[in-house]
């Protein structure tokens, strides 16, 4: 499974901008990201985003699980509360400047590109596929970008993606 995952992944866009752009934005004194916990900071990200409820902090508490309070997991085995909050806030997907003109996604166009790049390279679609619309829910109009209201979906306000299902 992690091999079809990385393989799908933009592994070289990950290491070559990613990692030292975020490097750069560290706190001084701090261990730099590696590749390695990168996937460590990304797979708890993909875990808490299977559980609502919690906070963040919840996540990285030392106190016992318990069934009516906090998380069902606790990620300090993996990676430190105060680790994962520097990598979040350090987090950058580009190493260029900030345009001249107005761009709401600059700071993830060379991400999408990279992406798109890579599906290009590692899959091969079947001859049925199928176009549709998804919308990334989102609650806040002033944080969100490319924000829109969509009054067809079952949420709204977000960012609306279209997809091509294979």
């Amino acid at each position: 499974m992690f091999k079809i995952f990385e393989l799908l992944f933009f592994k070289k866009f990950v290491e070559d901008v990613i990692i030292p752009a975020s490097n750069e934005a560290m706190e001084k004194g701090s261990d730099a990201l590696t590749y390695s916990e990168f996937l460590v900071y990304l797979g708890i990200w993909f875990l808490m985003a299977t559980i609502i409820g919690p906070s963040r902090k919840e996540w990285f508490l030392s106190l016992p699980i318990d069934q009516f309070d906090g998380t069902p997991y606790r990620m300090n085995g993996y990676m430190a509360g105060q680790q994962f909050e520097q990598i979040l806030t350090a987090l950058r997907f580009t190493t260029k400047e900030k345009p001249n003109y107005v761009d709401r996604f600059w700071q993830v166009r060379d991400m999408i590109t990279a992406w798109k790049d890579n599906m290009f390279a590692a899959f091969t679609p079947g001859w049925v596929s199928c176009l549709d619309e998804s919308m990334s829910t989102w609650i806040n109009k002033y944080t969100c970008p490319g924000f829109i209201f969509c009054p067809r979906k079952p949420w709204p306000f977000g960012n609306e993606y279209h997809t091509i299902a294979d």
